[in-house]
């Protein structure tokens, strides 16, 4: 086979392999197949001609890889002689014909090994792009797990087919609400789902995972609610982070504090960011493909007392200033916090503008809705803030999750949305929100770089 045309021998491979059905199904859930599939001719075309746009398509956007060959295997055990041979064709890079009309086209090199899964390639020896998967609001209770477990069986599936296709993130992110009441048996089932799913889809382990507590993540009944709205009320009418900062480092904390043991003890479980976890806030430091990356974990919800606190909650000084302590050293500063700041007392901004100061990217969650705005000053003041919308509100929801590259050296963020499609029950790339399945906006330049 070795004079073999690579894309003649590809397309009578696949007529062989599939029936038209079978060819469309097999494209629409590989890696990077929903770039494809709304460009095949429709229903009635014939296979050879269904089979000859396929192998026009996949070699236009770079899909034939050797990760490509390993699901054609997967799918066709029995046909690994041929499927190997075919795979052996595409190792050299090659120029499409003239007259084609798509450019020219390089094939990975390197053949199929059918025992181990196939290399990762270009994106993940990438010097100075960070990948960030970021993840919000999963609710884990006992009483939706008959809905919640579909929805997120099938969110780690995706997570895995995004990664085959572009790579493994070097940091997740999950920004608050893992529980739904706080309670230590809901977050013995997320931390199964983390371990179980989570962790083997990503291809990361739990150091390289980031949390921080939401409301949801506070067991209300670990403190009676009246004490909780007592010092809520008392710190708005004093409007001083002086009194913050004497509640936090004093005794009393721990009255508010203990409402958040159970996100500490199963953040503090999994070693989650590599460390032992105390507090319901942190910060870590990594240097992640080269870059010295510093992320601060807040607890925006150390204050949460109902479903009114909009307008009353509070981040405080305290806080900042322990997680964003000598942030300034590093080349992407990550801000992590469940609240969007429209939640937080309008005299705590100091702390607010700590953050924007400190940080190139803010990721929050609560809302379940997902979103991006840039707060602009100048190149080097610019903030991302992101959103990621809910991982799980209900199977009937549209629920939402990011992808992200940072670039910092750069000045460049790529963000890849992908949302719950109701309809179809299934995972997807989210052409609503930018219209584009990757949307790259600008991002604050590192130190070095500006």
């Amino acid at each position: 086979m070795s004079n073999q045309d690579p894309r003649l021998a590809l397309h009578r491979l696949l007529l062989s392999l599939f029936s038209a059905d079978e060819l469309r199904r097999f494209i629409r859930y590989m890696p990077g197949g929903e770039s494809v599939i709304s460009d095949l001719p429709g229903p009635g075309a014939s296979p050879a001609s269904l089979a000859d746009s396929a192998v026009e398509l996949l070699g236009h956007h770079g899909l034939v890889t050797p990760e490509f060959f390993q699901h054609v295997l997967a799918e066709r055990p029995r046909r690994a002689a041929d499927i190997q041979a075919v795979a052996q064709l595409w190792q050299a890079p090659r120029t499409r014909p003239v007259g084609t009309g798509r450019g020219p086209v390089d094939a990975p090199a390197g053949p199929v090994d059918a025992g181990k899964p196939a290399p990762a390639g270009g994106p993940e020896a990438q010097e100075g792009l960070v990948r960030i998967l970021h993840l919000s609001d999963f609710h884990f209770s006992e009483a939706t797990a008959w809905d919640s477990g579909t929805c997120l069986g099938r969110l780690a599936a995706d997570i895995s087919r995004v990664r085959r296709a572009s790579g493994a993130p070097d940091l997740v992110v999950l920004s608050g609400d893992i529980a739904n009441t706080g309670q230590e048996q809901e977050y013995a089932q997320a931390r199964a789902w983390i371990e179980g799913a989570l962790l083997p889809a990503a291809g990361v382990d739990a150091s390289q995972v980031i949390a921080v507590p939401g409301n949801h993540d506070v067991d209300r009944g670990k403190t009676r609610g009246t004490v909780v709205r007592s010092a809520q009320a008392e710190l708005l009418k004093s409007g001083q982070q002086a009194d913050v900062a004497a509640l936090l480092a004093g005794e009393d904390a721990e009255v508010l504090l203990r409402r958040h043991a159970g996100f500490i003890k199963f953040a503090d479980g999994l070693r989650l960011g590599g460390a032992r976890w105390t507090l319901p806030w942190g910060s870590f430091r990594r240097t992640l493909r080269g870059v010295s990356v510093h992320v601060a974990a807040f607890s925006s919800a150390w204050l949460a007392a109902g479903d009114d606190d909009h307008g009353k909650l509070l981040l405080g000084l305290y806080q900042a200033n322990q997680v964003l302590r000598a942030a300034e050293t590093a080349e992407l500063v990550i801000s992590v916090m469940h609240h969007p700041w429209g939640f937080f007392a309008a005299w705590d901004g100091a702390a607010r503008a700590e953050v924007r100061r400190a940080s190139s990217l803010v990721l929050r969650g609560h809302l379940h809705d997902s979103g991006q705005e840039l707060v602009q000053g100048n190149a080097n003041d610019m903030v991302q803030e992101l959103a990621a919308g809910a991982a799980y509100e209900s199977s009937e929801s549209p629920n939402s999750y990011y992808w992200l590259e940072a670039l910092p050296r750069a000045g460049a963020l790529r963000i890849r949305p992908r949302f719950w499609d109701t309809k179809r029950r299934e995972w997807r790339a989210d052409l609503n929100l930018f219209e584009t399945e990757v949307h790259e906006v600008p991002l604050r330049r590192a130190p070095a770089a500006s």
